[in-house]
């Protein structure tokens, strides 16, 4: 095994070194932008658009954008990909699509089915690659390169329905490990399969002492749930009591930051972060560079994605988050660093110029590198203090630290009454924290983080609360939804019905405490 070590070792130094000088950002993803059109162009999406024709075109991406409509899950699923579920062949890609994968984002809302195609599975292998290879960067022992990698993914047990099979993304990937990784694997074929969240997380605490992990991967709010999980289990001071070759963390789905100290607690030195960007509809953007220098993820520009961006601002969005006509589009090379936009892709899985609903800030421009910052339709902004997740938690990470104690997951909903408008925060704790004192600092600190919310504060939003409730209650929120499983997250921010019933629970765990 130690053999094996040394070979996968020096092969991601050897991909790292040998790695290919590649053309300027705007030719790379001109590139890609032509396959696939190309790829497409008999398809009766290309027909439909004529792609035939606008590959002959002297200015390619500006036709592309003016002749090709944009679209959100709903324009294209009813025109285009439920045609693909029915099973119908060349509908927005060439040939039949053989996996959807599920997802409902973190509105509870019913299940969306992307397409995954043979292409996109590929690409996403590619992008997985370049990821590993960021391992090359770190001086560590050969024989780590033997021990588990623990992928907290969905249940690979897919479901098939006529030509194709349906499920979580990570499910779907995780079905296609190849034999030769498999003595590498956790939690193992068997518990992978498992259908039940609740069931999976508990075979993976019950095995934990048998594997000997140095990767975790999978979403930031279930790794530490999981850490926790065992370390309570077994009685540890931290997981590292357990998995003492424990080095590396890569996560995506959310952001790490509001977890980074029930991390610390979790663990007895710091493990190297690698952050993801991985959606059902591809993976768009990697970690490519050390942890202390990085600014971002680079964005996946020659691997069947094309990027165009949104400025994400009042001129080109409405107030629900919807883009209005006549938006700006702007390509990779327009792009200015420390702007936030809303990402359209264009994929080889069929998605033709899609708002895939994050917004994202570009950290670094040289570079290509971003980092997301919330959601298009998810931001309070009730009187222009247009509040971003990536407010919120940061916000949430200084509160935790200037209270001393570890704050788990967190939503905020508005307050519309005739006491004037406001914030209502829900910060999971089971420590008893003074919510007055709390609610100022955290007033403070998104006020020093978000110009307009200061200004905002100091005369339309009337209103600000903080609530402690148990830690336990997000999770049966999202149990009682159906929404326990590697892929959900919980919403940062509640809106409509949904809001409505977050109230709603929370009045009856209140009243059974009572």
């Amino acid at each position: 095994m130690g053999i094996i070590g040394g070979v996968l070792k020096g092969a991601l130094k050897t991909r790292a070194r040998l790695k290919m000088p590649q053309p300027a950002p705007l030719r790379q993803q001109e590139r890609v932008l032509r396959a696939l059109l190309n790829r497409a162009r008999d398809t009766q999406f290309g027909r439909y658009y004529g792609f035939g024709s606008l590959l002959n075109h002297p200015e390619l991406s500006t036709e592309f954008a003016r002749r090709v409509d944009w679209h959100d899950y709903n324009r294209i699923f009813d025109r285009w990909w439920s045609k693909q579920l029915a099973g119908q062949s060349d509908i927005s890609w060439p040939g039949k699509t053989p996996y959807f994968a599920l997802s409902s984002g973190t509105s509870g809302a019913p299940s969306k089915y992307i397409p995954v195609t043979s292409d996109m599975l590929r690409s996403m292998r590619g992008v997985s690659l370049r990821q590993m290879e960021v391992l090359a960067q770190y001086k560590l022992p050969s024989d780590l390169y033997t021990k588990r990698v623990l992928m907290l993914g969905g249940s690979t047990r897919l479901k098939g329905e006529g030509d194709h099979y349906y499920g979580d993304l990570s499910g779907i990937t995780l079905s296609k490990v190849p034999l030769w990784f498999e003595p590498f694997f956790s939690p193992g074929r068997r518990i992978a399969r498992l259908d039940d969240w609740k069931q999976r997380i508990e075979a993976m605490v019950q095995k934990a002492p048998e594997w000997d992990v140095w990767i975790v991967t999978g979403t930031s709010t279930w790794l530490v749930w999981l850490m926790e999980q065992i370390i309570e289990r077994y009685q540890l001071r931290t997981i590292h009591d357990i998995w003492p070759n424990l080095k590396v963390c890569t996560y995506g789905g959310v952001s790490i930051q509001p977890y980074l100290n029930r991390l610390a607690r979790c663990t007895a030195h710091p493990l190297i972060l690698i952050e993801t960007y991985l959606a059902s509809e591809g993976f768009l953007a990697y970690d490519t560079r050390r942890s202390d220098i990085r600014q971002g993820m680079q964005l996946n520009l020659n691997k069947g994605i094309y990027f165009e961006f949104i400025p994400f601002n009042r001129t080109n969005f409405d107030e629900e988050g919807t883009p209005r006509p006549g938006f700006e589009a702007l390509r990779i090379d327009q792009l200015s660093e420390g702007a936030e936009y809303a990402p359209l892709i264009t994929t080889c899985a069929g998605a033709w110029r899609y708002l895939i609903g994050d917004t994202i800030r570009v950290t670094s421009a040289e570079h290509q590198e971003i980092t997301l910052t919330g959601r298009t339709r998810q931001f309070l902004s009730l009187c222009g203090e247009h509040l971003s997740h990536d407010n919120m938690n940061a916000a949430v990470l200084q509160l935790s630290a200037r209270l001393g104690v570890s704050l788990g997951e967190f939503t905020v909903h508005a307050i519309e009454g005739h006491d004037g408008l406001g914030h209502h925060w829900y910060i999971g704790c089971d420590a008893q924290i003074p919510e007055e004192q709390a609610a100022l600092w955290l007033d403070e600190e998104l006020s020093a983080l978000n110009d307009d919310y200061a200004v905002e504060r100091q005369f339309a939003l009337s209103q600000f609360k903080v609530n402690f409730i148990p830690q336990m209650w997000f999770m049966e929120w999202m149990e009682q939804r159906g929404m326990l499983d590697a892929q959900r997250k919980f919403p940062r921010v509640v809106q409509g019905d949904v809001q409505k019933a977050w109230i709603d629970f929370i009045e009856q765990k209140v009243g059974g405490q009572t």
